[in-house]
């Protein structure tokens, strides 16, 4: 299943799009260890931080918020090689 991906013809406003249609897609990042003990002190010891990707994903956004070439369109050519890549594929949530 190929997925589409939201209109760009908005740069600086994207629209978010509804969370049946937004998928989480396997993503592996490193953090130190000192960051990962915290992770782990916030998950045992914070009730409802149990949800760690939604706390990662809302970080990455509110990073990317301020990097005006994260809402610049992909040209062509990358769009098509990017959506057919293995990463694009639709993960289970």
């Amino acid at each position: 299943m190929q997925e589409k991906l939201p209109s760009t013809a908005a740069p600086d406003a994207p629209q978010p799009l509804p969370v049946e249609e937004d998928p989480y897609i396997s993503f592996t990042i490193q953090v130190r260890r000192s960051t990962y003990v915290q992770l782990k002190q916030a998950e045992y010891w914070t009730p409802g931080f149990g949800l760690m990707r939604e706390h990662v994903d809302e970080a990455i956004k509110a990073h990317l918020a301020a990097l005006p070439g994260s809402t610049q369109p992909l040209p062509p050519k990358e769009l098509t090689k990017f959506m057919n890549s293995k990463k694009m594929k639709v993960v289970s949530s």
